[in-house]
């Protein structure tokens, strides 16, 4: 984990361990929403702004472990080597526990789905020329994005839609990558 999660971390046992604990549910809730979602909802952010702070690292935390496929011990360890210890690590690790398990039934315990293909159909739509001069689009756009897990996201979208999608993925991608090549010249 980067040494900048450290002051945070460390600053966590400031915290009772309950609210403690309702910000690694919130973490866990945006790295684990399958598991924890099931009825949609987003979670909530804390208002404090140390709290959100804290919250966002332990996110950004569980989301490089899982991206990398480790253990929570790997997780674990690393989160004591920047500062987490006692109650407030014990309490991180009860709670993702929980959601580990939940989620556990949709798919590979401790596992985000991996991407590994996108169908997509193009459909012309047909209608009174009146109509269609109302809606400005006579193109629609459907994608099936294929994981490797048995949900399968669908959307549907215009041109401008999708053109903004492209662009937002390329901007993703592009920051992926500033982080990689900084990672590896570490």
């Amino acid at each position: 984990l980067p040494h900048r999660f450290e002051p945070v971390l460390s600053a966590c046992h400031h915290l009772p361990v309950a609210r403690f604990a309702q910000l690694c549910s919130t973490a866990c809730r945006i790295c684990l929403p399958s598991a924890a979602n099931a009825g949609g909802s987003a979670p909530q952010l804390p208002a404090d702004p140390a709290e959100k702070e804290a919250t966002a690292v332990l996110a950004g935390a569980m989301a490089e472990s899982l991206s990398r496929g480790l253990p929570m011990s790997a997780l674990l360890a690393a989160l004591e080597e920047r500062g987490l210890s006692g109650e407030h690590l014990a309490a991180f690790a009860s709670v993702a526990a929980e959601f580990a398990d939940a989620g556990a039934s949709r798919q590979s315990p401790g596992q985000l789905p991996h991407v590994v293909g996108v169908d997509w159909r193009l459909d012309y739509l047909l209608g009174r020329e009146q109509q269609l001069q109302q809606q400005q689009q006579h193109l629609e756009y459907h994608l099936d994005i294929l994981t490797d897990c048995p949900a399968k996201p669908r959307l549907r979208c215009s041109r401008h839609q999708l053109q903004d999608l492209l662009a937002q993925l390329r901007e993703a991608l592009a920051a992926v990558e500033s982080v990689a090549s900084t990672a590896d010249s570490s």
